[in-house]
């Protein structure tokens, strides 16, 4: 399977049962410098239990020895610029946009624009929350689309904390980092409050298996805990995170991209302290030091 045209934004799904073998870095047949994402979506639906993965201006890529399918401007994506692959519960796959939001339901492709409500601009984030509705990041507005109630169009706000480039929930409430850093909304509450004293970039939230954040600000990793105390690498410990470092809990351990290296944060099972474990770069296969992106599958970590 190759692509055609040089201008068209592609996404791939290959499914589980073709991806045998003793793949890494070095024999996963995929060649050019355009894959900018690799998406595993575990534990889903059938439709969504796949490897996703999307490109642009890949015109060089190849994946023949992969069966799958392909997805272009014919089923509807569009020429849009995508760096995030979510699957909801229902198994629908949804992908923020330059231009809009995209949901593959099986067959084709529906984007979500301003006729459903999303405001103008990039759609940066997107989550699914507890009650079956979604939350929507546009530039600096958070929408939300509740499939249930009798509209369909997504009802918008704006926090007043800059453009939105993440969203989280976890029990407490709603975290969004955003260029001036994060912010959170309890429950109950219709009040943002700043998290912590950092002010910069938000680039990436991770909430890990005992409930603490992890955040990559600035160049920075933060770790709050839920018992108030943070955490924090920077340039001194050789973490030094952008918007395209990644930030993934998998097999065990938090993983974190850093433009020197990929780190494995090793956490206390008992005082949940955390500690760089191992570090990971081309001595040991990685063809970069330069990580993007972390998941697992069959219990091995994908990078």
């Amino acid at each position: 399977m190759k692509s055609g045209s040089s201008s068209e934004t592609r996404f791939y799904r290959f499914f589980p049962m073709e991806l045998r073998g003793d793949l890494t870095a070095h024999t996963l047949p995929f060649r050019g410098r355009d894959v900018i994402l690799l998406t595993l979506l575990r534990h889903q639906p059938a439709l969504a239990r796949a490897l996703w993965l999307t490109c642009w201006t890949c015109a060089s890529l190849r994946a023949e020895q992969l069966p799958g399918e392909v997805f272009s401007v014919r089923e509807g994506l569009h020429s849009m610029v995508i760096d995030r692959i979510v699957a909801d519960s229902k198994g629908l796959v949804w992908m923020p946009a330059g231009e809009g939001l995209a949901r593959f339901a099986g067959s084709d492709i529906r984007v979500f624009g301003a006729s459903d409500g999303l405001p103008p601009g990039s759609t940066l984030d997107f989550i699914e929350l507890p009650d079956g509705s979604y939350v929507v990041a546009v530039e600096d507005r958070l929408c939300v689309l509740r499939p249930l109630a009798s509209k369909t169009h997504f009802a918008c706000e704006s926090p007043g904390h800059g453009i939105i480039r993440r969203v989280l929930q976890d029990t407490r409430g709603l975290w969004i980092g955003t260029v001036q850093g994060i912010w959170f909304r309890a429950a109950n509450n219709n009040r943002w409050e700043p998290v912590g004293s950092a002010r910069g970039a938000t680039h990436r939230l991770l909430r890990d298996s005992r409930g603490d954040i992890w955040a990559t600000i600035s160049t920075d990793l933060f770790r709050f805990r839920q018992d108030g105390r943070i955490d924090r690498w920077s340039y001194k410990d050789q973490i030094v995170a952008d918007k395209g470092t990644a930030l993934a809990e998998a097999v065990g351990a938090v993983w974190v991209g850093s433009q020197y290296d990929l780190v494995r944060f090793d956490v206390d099972a008992k005082t949940g302290d955390a500690r760089i474990g191992s570090r990971f770069d081309a001595s040991h296969g990685l063809p970069s030091r330069y990580v993007s992106d972390v998941t697992t599958w069959n219990g091995e970590v994908w990078a």
